[in-house]
């Protein structure tokens, strides 16, 4: 009965932390509270008295395209062509974590993290599921039309809040439709304030060949800035002055993968091109989240009002000035909104004293985008301090009513699992993971050896062989393991684990201990039959009679 409590409590723990630390996962404690109607308060001073500052704004979106790609002219020749002559390019853009698509998406048109905004992998993005106005919204409350150009999960999470033309049905690519859908746009003038259109075809070239090199890759990001250089020409002749945004939602890893906490991951270009921008190579570090609070700022309207970002000011007028004033009052009320909803763990507490506002903003912005992370530290602390507690507890009821060899077998599979939670954060693509996980398989294998020979020179090795003993050293094992896991991943997150690949390495090694027994189990089987050696006993089998080639 006891064994029994034992192994369903084990796996009980186990499931909820596969679970909980699973991107796929869904459900999770949004960290704020209703508090959108006053912040838009706040957001009102400084387009009371502004219009847009563009004719129209465009953002395209080529999915899973790499900095280095669409940074490179002899691959993007019309994008490089454009920069040369005026606009910005930000050299350290990055996308938020996780990063996979759907998260991304939403980051970028509300300017909220995945944390506030709700979409935390891409099972779940339908729009009952949100929990942050977008910049579509606030373009409307301006009397400002949007559109959005791509396939159906912009329709899914954004429904009526933005005109919609479908393209790329079934998530099947095709840039030229998308391209030609925007450019019926220009041509017949019926380009509202704001247009985004979306490009699938990098991201399925690179899934598809499993690379960011190979030429389909490369062959559609360059398909594509081809297809741009004629909307660039539309645009001259029919909204001379337009701004151009041109972003990727990920990276892409160099084996076609991507959703890790690795900067080919999480680093994306960034181009924002109008002739009356400056040409120039912006250094420091932003986020593609900027684009929401900045088409907003500039049509004049209120700034998205959960964007943890401030809008890009090098893009913007004498208005920026304004705007990033409203952006901080925003953040610092949202920080109050953290402490609401959870006073246990409480948002920083920031001394008063001068600093300018450069400092201010990213102060209040790390610890909007931080917060997750620092809350999953503090959990982690007092669940580690519990769990540890619990691990002592059973090894000296191992040490007490366990036969003698059982706590080395203890020490070597809790060793084994324990390694991996610590190596879990280095495994951060897919490309990583797969070497791991052929490594850690042999890992595996050589620990069964190893218990074995601990099991030959202890009583534990007698009694494995009466029938059902290797129940209660199963038990053991399994709620070893889970105690375990319980110091590295949380039983409650605010969001998934952003490092997926990590987290699938560790889920792995979690059932490590019963693939060990299962090795184990085989080997005693083998020897009481005489098909392995006993080592120092002569060349008698452990069955006790020897058996010649």
């Amino acid at each position: 009965m006891r064994n029994a409590v034992y192994i369903a409590l084990s796996f009980a723990i186990l499931v909820r932390l596969l679970l909980v630390n699973d991107y796929r996962y869904g459900r999770f404690s949004p960290p704020l509270g209703p508090a959108e109607p006053r912040d838009r308060e706040i957001t009102q001073t400084a387009s009371a008295s502004r219009g847009p500052q563009y004719p129209a704004v465009l953002l395209f979106i080529l999915d899973g395209a790499t900095r280095d790609a669409l940074y490179d002219p002899s691959l993007c020749p019309e994008i490089s062509s454009r920069w040369s002559k005026f606009g910005l390019r930000y050299e350290d853009a990055r996308a938020m974590l996780p990063s996979v698509s759907a998260p991304n998406y939403f980051s970028i048109l509300s300017g909220a993290p995945p944390s506030v905004h709700g979409i935390v992998n891409n099972e779940v993005r339908s729009r009952r599921d949100l929990h942050a106005p977008t910049v579509f919204q606030s373009l409307s409350d301006a009397g400002l039309a949007s559109r959005v150009v791509g396939f159906d999960w912009y329709k899914e999470m954004f429904g009526h809040l933005a005109q919609y033309t479908p393209a790329e049905c079934c998530e099947k690519d095709d840039p030229a439709e998308v391209a030609e859908a925007v450019s019926d746009m220009v041509r017949q003038s019926r380009l509202p304030f704001f247009t985004v259109a979306h490009f699938l075809s990098p991201d399925n070239a690179a899934h598809a060949t499993m690379s960011n090199k190979s030429g389909p890759y490369l062959g559609s990001i360059k398909t594509i800035d081809g297809l741009l250089g004629g909307i660039f020409r539309l645009l001259d002749r029919a909204y001379p002055g337009a701004l151009v945004i041109i972003a990727s939602d990920h990276g892409m890893n160099v084996d076609g993968n991507h959703g890790g906490s690795d900067m080919n991951s999480i680093r994306v270009p960034l181009y924002l091109l109008s002739p009356s921008l400056p040409r120039e190579a912006v250094p420091r570090t932003v986020y593609h989240a900027a684009i929401a609070p900045t088409v907003a700022a500039a049509a004049g309207a209120a700034l998205p009002a959960l964007s943890a970002v401030p809008p890009l000011a090098e893009a913007l007028d004498e208005r920026a000035q304004d705007y990033l004033n409203d952006s901080i009052r925003l953040r610092e009320r949202m920080l109050a909104g953290f402490s609401f909803m959870y006073p246990i763990i409480p948002a920083p507490k920031f001394i008063a004293y001068e600093e300018d506002d450069a400092r201010r903003d990213a102060r209040v912005t790390a610890a909007i985008l931080e917060r997750p992370a620092r809350c999953k530290e503090s959990l982690l602390l007092y669940q580690r301090l519990a769990f540890s507690l619990v691990l002592l507890f059973l090894a000296a009821m191992a040490m007490r009513r366990s036969p003698a060899g059982t706590t080395s077998i203890l020490l070597v599979s809790g060793t084994v699992v324990a390694a991996a939670g610590v190596a879990m954060r280095i495994v951060t693509s897919a490309h990583i993971y797969t070497a791991a996980a052929a490594i850690y398989t042999v890992v595996i294998f050589i620990t069964a050896v190893l218990c074995m020979a601990l099991l030959r020179r202890s009583p534990l090795y007698l009694h494995l062989r009466v029938p059902g003993s290797f129940i209660e050293l199963t038990a053991l094992l399994l709620l070893e393991t889970a105690i375990i896991g319980a110091c590295f991943l949380p039983l409650h997150t605010f969001t998934p684990d952003e490092n997926i690949f990590g987290v699938r390495f560790f889920a792995l090694a979690l059932w490590s201990p019963a693939v060990i027994l299962l090795l184990m189990r085989f080997f005693i089987a083998l020897e009481s039959r005489g098909f392995l050696w006993a080592g120092s006993t002569g060349g008698t089998p452990a069955g006790g009679v020897h058996h010649s080639a």
